[in-house]
């Protein structure tokens, strides 16, 4: 009997130690976080707010032992992180509140109700170990820095009722590489990944985890990029005329629109990494600077840049090249009038400028000082053909006697019209690809095409002067370079050319 007694005082105690134990480990701390809300942390490490209405706001308080960057929400749960790897919004919750989940670098997962309407300024900033996160349709607003520097977060999902996403929203997400908009979201659109307007007509951030991208081809705006480290490739479309701020260092490779009428200022400013730009032929009118363009600090710093082409409709470079310490080879446009200062200060590296005029026009550009490396280049002209001394005219042709008639030459065999004469091309390696030369008669159209990386630049150049005269034009590495001659400027109908063809040519650089 006593036996029996003891046995069941036994389990009583331990019944009573297992119900205080799951009682423990539902809930180990809770409080108020707001007028009609409260939290539970419980010994899983899920945090959950619970109630009706919005989430206190906080603010961020110093602390020497907190994390790398001695922050810490003033959150009741702020000083937790470490115990903290789940959050649940419940249902009943309708913002959350400024800088309430900062710093929670253990959490890997939020569910958050569709009662949320607001997710406010730095709510998960540095929330590291998230990945993914749904943001549910009832969300209109996602502040600024409202998943800041979430380093582990790849894919985002917005629904239809979102109106607002702030620029900073998604600050330093390094590895994010889906932004997915619900399509009858009625202000914003995605396309591979990327953060829209709703007709795509501006790109507006750009999944920072990408390192080549495809924008949407009908695109005309794109906002900053420079906060994209990963990012080293980019194409980009014809529509496209502003690029708003600057590209990142880490960028190696850009082709540009020809319509590109936008701030050039520090466009690729110290992108060390940068090795190529390819340019159109020519840019679009500008909206100012008598419609050319200003090129300013364009590629300061650019210490990787060996070659570079200038388009035609550039006016004036201005400390464009300053640092470029290991450029070449620079292409000038005929349109350029000014060099201002500095342009090409510390260019140690300046062994040759390739000027698309003459002699003379060259000599009309301003010049400032802080240029030395220009002295030190050879300049190249490749327009000096039909120039004549007016001191040293040429003899003038001898009238022809009527008595002794020259005899006629033979004359050339007419070409076949269907089977153009091979154009000759001659190819020589350049930093980035390779020059060519092509012969052409004076006065003709030499009309080059160019194909890389999915894209088709063509531009077309009237030769100068008379006889055979030479052309020089460079293509980046990896291009098939389609070259014609004709009589007269070429046109063509989907694709088609419409001259008659004298001559042609097709060269893989």
């Amino acid at each position: 009997m006593k036996k029996r007694l003891l046995l069941m005082l036994v389990l009583a105690l331990l019944l009573t130690f297992g119900a205080t134990s799951a009682a423990w480990a539902a809930t180990v701390d809770s409080g108020e976080c707001g007028d009609n809300l409260t939290w539970t942390l419980d010994g899983d490490g899920t945090l959950t707010i619970s109630g009706n209405g919005a989430m206190d706001d906080y603010e961020l308080e110093w602390d020497y032992q907190a994390n790398e960057n001695n922050e810490t929400s003033t959150a009741p749960w702020g000083k937790k992180a470490e115990r903290i790897n789940n959050i649940v919004i419940d249902s009943g919750v309708t913002s959350i509140g400024e800088n309430a989940f900062y710093y929670l670098n253990n959490v890997e997962n939020v569910d958050i109700a569709s009662s949320v309407y607001v997710i406010s300024e730095d709510a998960f900033s540095y929330c590291t170990s998230l990945t993914n996160v749904d943001i549910p349709n009832g969300v209109k607003y996602i502040e600024t820095g409202a998943f800041e520097c979430c380093t582990e977060l790849t894919k985002v999902n917005i629904p239809k009722s979102t109106l607002k996403i702030e620029n900073n929203a998604f600050y330093h997400c390094d590895n994010l590489i889906d932004i997915i908009i619900d399509n009858n979201n009625s202000n914003y659109s995605s396309y591979k990944g990327a953060l829209y307007d709703k007709e795509k007509l501006t790109l507006l951030l750009y999944p920072y985890g990408r390192d080549y991208f495809e924008i949407y081809s009908e695109t005309k705006i794109i906002d900053s990029l420079y906060y994209c480290n990963k990012l080293t490739d980019i194409v980009i479309p014809d529509y496209v005329n502003q690029i708003n701020g600057s590209f990142p260092d880490s960028i190696k490779t850009v082709t540009l629109s020809e319509n590109m009428t936008g701030y050039w200022f520090d466009l690729f400013s110290n992108c060390k990494n940068l090795t190529e730009v390819i340019f159109p032929e020519r840019l679009a009118d500008s909206n100012s600077f008598n419609k050319t363009h200003y090129l300013h600090n364009t590629f300061l710093n650019c210490t990787n840049l060996k070659e570079i082409k200038i388009p035609e409709n550039v006016s004036e470079l201005d400390r464009t090249f300053s640092g470029c310490e290991n450029l070449e080879i620079v292409y000038l446009p005929v349109s350029l009038k000014k060099i201002d200062s500095d342009t090409f200060a510390r260019c140690y590296n300046l062994k040759k400028i390739v000027y698309a005029g003459s002699e003379t026009q060259w000599g009309a550009i301003y010049i400032a000082n802080g240029n030395n490396s220009i002295a030190d280049a050879e300049i190249v002209y490749l327009n000096n053909s039909g120039a004549t001394d007016p001191e040293d005219p040429d003899e003038p042709t001898k009238p022809t006697d009527p008595e002794n008639p020259d005899k006629p030459t033979n004359p050339d065999k007419p070409t076949d019209p269907e089977k153009p004469a091979a154009l000759p091309i001659t190819s020589s390696p350049g930093g980035l690809g390779s020059t060519l030369t092509v012969r052409v008669e004076g006065g003709h159209w030499l009309t080059v095409q160019v194909h890389r990386a999915g894209t088709i630049v063509l531009s077309s150049i009237q030769a100068p002067g008379t006889g055979m005269v030479t052309l020089t034009f460079s293509a980046a590495a990896g291009s098939v370079v389609q070259v014609w001659e004709t009589e007269n400027e070429m046109t063509f109908t989907n694709g088609v050319p419409n001259n008659k063809i004298l001559a042609t040519n097709v060269e893989n650089v």
